[in-house]
């Protein structure tokens, strides 16, 4: 998926501009596993730094706040983006520009909708230039949504060793047994372990 978009066009303005929107949208939804909803509803200063330290301060399902550590790579395509807008690098506390505007005025918000529907989208193309040669993943990337990608974003997380209760803040989760559903790498663990018990022949 991400080298596909890395190959998306570039050659015109409004293809650069819908390029570098993209790529912002995608490393969005992955690093930082938000909702859709809050991708639409938010502003740029709602990265900001607190304690030398860049965090996104999100206000989520249920009206709940919540303040999510920033991983390098994200504000890497943050600087990235808002430079590609004209702005500064990082916002400042005053910026209230979407965090995902519209590609010919960045002080209007683009709709859950139409962020959603950009997402299905690329993955349909995505699953276009792969139909042939890896079937399977083209149909998966067919059924695949923003919210699967925030699912696959807190999966990846707990494969990598995240704890539990990390990985609940970074998911706003209510409840923690909602959070364990993500700990695939637990099970397999199980799994291979069993798979050891064998029958003595």
């Amino acid at each position: 998926l991400w080298d596909y978009i890395e190959k998306l066009p570039q050659d015109r303005t409004v293809k650069k501009a819908r390029y570098e929107r993209i790529r912002f949208l995608f490393s969005l939804l992955y690093l930082q596993a938000p909702r859709v909803n809050e991708i639409a509803t938010h502003k740029m200063n709602s990265f900001s730094i607190f304690k030398n330290k860049w965090w996104w301060h999100v206000t989520g399902k249920g009206n709940k706040q919540a303040r999510i550590p920033v991983p390098p790579d994200m504000l890497t395509a943050l600087k990235r983006y808002r430079t590609f807008l004209g702005l500064t690098p990082l916002p400042s506390i005053d910026d209230t520009i979407p965090l995902v505007p519209h590609l010919h005025d960045t002080d209007q918000a683009i709709s859950a909708d139409m962020i959603y529907r950009i997402v299905k989208n690329i993955f349909h193309e995505a699953a276009d230039e792969i139909a042939i040669t890896a079937p399977s993943h083209a149909d998966k990337l067919r059924h695949a949504s923003t919210h699967w990608i925030r699912h696959t974003s807190l999966t990846h997380q707990a494969d990598t060793g995240i704890d539990i209760r990390y990985l609940q803040a970074n998911a706003r989760h209510s409840s923690i047994e909602t959070t364990k559903r993500y700990l695939h790498k637990e099970e397999d663990e199980w799994h291979n372990i069993v798979a050891k018990h064998k029958l003595v022949k």
